[in-house]
C-alpha cells in the first residue's frame, strides 16, 4: 500500500532533477549563445522577429460575422463560392524539391485569396474541411477525392 505513493513521490523527486538539470544546461547554452556571437546577429533576429509579429497575416474565420479575415479582406460568407486546393512543386537548391499544397477562398466574382500554403497535404485538407464545414460551402480538391 505504501509503495506507490513512495514511488510516485520518487518518481516526482526524480523529474525535478532532470528538470532542473535541463533548465541548467539551457541556461548554459543562453549565455554561451549570447557572449559568443556577433551583437549585429542579435540585432537581426530581433528586427526579423518585430517585423513578422508586425506583418502577420493570420486567417480568422469569425462564424458569428459570417466573416472570413485575411489581412486587409473581409470576405462575408455569401461573398464566397467554395474553397479550393491546389498542388504545385517547389524547387529549391538546398532541399531540391517538394509538393506544396495551396488553399484558396474562391469568391462569386471569380477573385481568389489564398488562405494558406502547406506542405502536409493530409494537413490541409483536414484544415480546408472544416474551415469548409463552418462557412457551409464546397471544398474543391478533385485530386485527393
Amino acid at each position: 500500500m505504501f509503495a506507490i505513493p513512495a514511488l510516485y513521490l520518487m518518481g516526482f523527486e526524480i523529474a525535478e532533477k532532470v528538470l532542473a538539470g535541463i533548465i541548467v544546461g539551457a541556461t548554459e547554452i543562453a549565455e554561451y549563445a549570447v557572449h559568443n556571437t556577433n551583437p549585429g546577429y542579435w540585432l537581426f533576429i530581433l528586427i526579423a522577429l518585430g517585423l513578422q509579429f508586425f506583418y502577420q497575416e493570420g486567417t480568422r474565420i469569425q462564424p458569428q460575422e459570417q466573416k472570413v479575415l485575411k489581412g486587409s479582406h473581409r470576405i462575408g460568407f455569401q461573398e464566397i463560392a467554395g474553397l479550393q486546393v491546389l498542388t504545385k512543386q517547389v524547387f529549391s537548391r538546398r532541399s531540391g524539391g517538394f509538393m506544396s499544397y495551396e488553399l484558396n477562398l474562391v469568391q462569386n466574382n471569380g477573385n481568389r485569396l489564398t488562405l494558406m500554403n502547406h506542405g502536409d497535404q493530409v494537413r490541409l485538407l483536414h484544415d480546408a474541411r472544416k474551415i469548409a464545414d463552418v462557412i457551409e460551402r464546397p471544398l474543391w480538391a478533385p485530386e485527393f477525392r
